[in-house]
């Protein structure tokens, strides 16, 4: 698997927006019914609060800039992605470390800004650009150091 993953191009990684590990689920796990909480009482289940989140989301982004997160280019992405020094150094060292073009760069402020808009917060903050850093740590499949580890995450 390391001589494939070492094939791909660079500019094609960069087009890749979040890489998610999702651990193993047992088989026995998988059968049972489980009741979640009080959503599933209250007959609203996890999968249509995370839609109705997403739909806020979209809504927020619209209203914002009259475009999904995902359609920012550049100068917009000046506008609405604003960081705090903290998290400017934060995103210059991973830039650095994960060797990061300019083009993987912009999609983790998008990222940034995506998750501060589901958690609906007007501003990026260091979490939110921590998240969407780890999100786009391919490292580990490439066997290069970790950013988050060295910025004392």
């Amino acid at each position: 698997m390391q001589r494939y993953l070492e094939k791909i191009s660079g500019p094609l990684l960069d087009r890749i927006d979040l890489i998610v590990e999702v651990p193993r689920i047992a088989h026995h796990d998988l059968r049972a019914v489980t009741v979640r909480g009080d959503l599933s009482k209250a007959g609203i289940s996890e999968s249509d609060n995370v839609r109705r989140r997403v739909l806020q989301c979209r809504v927020l982004q619209k209203e914002r800039c009259g475009k999904l997160n995902s359609d920012l280019g550049n100068p917009d992405i000046e506008a609405f992605c604003e960081l705090d020094a903290s998290s400017e150094r934060l995103l210059a060292l991973a830039v650095d470390k994960l060797r990061l073009s300019a083009r993987g760069c912009h999609r983790i402020l998008k990222i940034a800004r995506t998750i501060a808009d589901l958690e609906q917060r007007p501003a990026i903050h260091e979490r939110d650009l921590t998240e969407a850093i780890a999100y786009r740590r391919m490292e580990r499949y490439f066997n290069q150091g970790a950013i988050l580890d060295s910025a004392g995450s």
